[in-house]
């Protein structure tokens, strides 16, 4: 079961950070809280029936603004979420930014399986799910850190405790609420976005077809800029405070949601230049805030358009997207975002 969490506000205070501490209250309620033991928690999460897949975005600010939480770099802020011991089949999963536009609704920041009190860096823009069960936590994107450095979704072994009736269970959408009850209204209610990527080895595959000139594309959507529907761990076990240099690779292809090859796309003439692939090693340094901890994401930035074009006297429709690449030092980078990723 997923559901999707309500805010509710019972009055807290923030630090900067994003990491683990221990969980020192024995509520049985998602709470935002404003310090490191999870007191003082004026947000707290409650469910609003089953819902899913539809996805509760909240606007930081709405939630967090006027009550004493300290703000993040990014525009959102550092609260602590206090985590009560969820059951055994079941996560909570923190993702922001957070949009229906995206993937999922958003880039999944936290996955929690265990008693915590979690310190958060919430984007402008941020959702909470709760799941329990293989298959719609999986759906509901509860991740892991794979060894091969890649945040990937959770496999069956990751419930060892369920049986194989129980694997399909349940969740849905959290709200949030303040103490006396008063429901916090989202800044979006809707379904999240399908899977907009072809992956590359497919993409490349496929036969060179006779395309036209002359992109055709949505009103609203001739260019625009999202995150990347995959993230890349670049480094891992990181405490804060401090910095610390990635030096890690990058790396990010074009995507697209036609089943057509990177030539195809480019005979479109979209409108602004395409990269096929771009592999990226030069150094980042980045902050780690006091009380961090975890693992660090990548997720490229990506430029994309959304219309119609013809090939071969067939008309396709879907969407282009072409990683961001920006000058640092003189040098052809990667755009994208960095951020601690907790698993626990």
């Amino acid at each position: 079961m997923i559901r999707t969490g309500i805010l509710f506000n019972t009055g807290i205070l923030a630090l900067p950070g994003g990491g683990l501490v221990q969980a020192q209250s024995d509520e049985s309620i998602f709470k935002f809280c404003k310090k490191g033991d999870c007191t003082d928690c004026p947000v707290g999460l409650t469910t609003a029936g089953t819902g899913y897949p539809k996805c509760v975005i909240y606007n930081s600010d709405d939630v967090f603004r006027g009550l004493e939480f300290e703000p993040s770099e990014g525009g959102g802020y550092h609260p602590y979420l206090n985590i009560p011991q969820p059951d055994p089949t079941c996560r909570i999963i923190v993702k922001s930014p957070a949009n229906t536009d995206m993937l999922g609704c958003g880039a999944v920041m936290a996955s929690f399986s265990n008693r915590q009190c979690a310190v958060l860096n919430i984007d402008q823009t941020f959702m909470v799910q709760f799941c329990c069960g293989f298959d719609d936590c999986r759906a509901a994107g509860a991740v892991k850190v794979r060894r091969d450095g890649i945040v990937g979704p959770v496999e069956p072994s990751d419930f060892p405790t369920l049986s194989p009736h129980a694997k399909r269970s349940s969740g849905g959408v959290v709200m949030l609420q303040y103490p006396n009850g008063t429901i916090i209204q989202p800044l979006q209610v809707g379904p999240p976005a399908g899977l907009k990527t072809v992956k590359k080895s497919i993409a490349q595959s496929l036969k060179k077809r006779s395309c036209d000139a002359g992109w055709e594309p949505v009103e609203g959507k001739e260019d625009y800029t999202r995150p990347a529907d995959n993230t890349q761990i670049v480094a891992r076990e990181v405490t804060g405070p401090g910095e610390i240099t990635i030096a890690e690779t990058r790396e990010q292809s074009f995507t697209t949601t036609m089943n057509l090859g990177f030539a195809d796309i480019v005979s479109f003439g979209i409108g602004f230049e395409m990269t096929e692939s771009k592999s990226d090693s030069s150094e980042h340094k980045m902050s780690i805030g006091e009380g961090q901890s975890g693992s660090v994401g990548f997720t490229s930035h990506m430029r994309c358009s959304e219309g119609r074009g013809h090939c071969d006297g067939e008309e396709f429709n879907g969407e282009v997207c072409t990683p961001v690449i920006i000058k640092q030092n003189g040098k052809d980078t990667i755009d994208g975002r960095y951020q601690v990723i907790i698993n626990s």
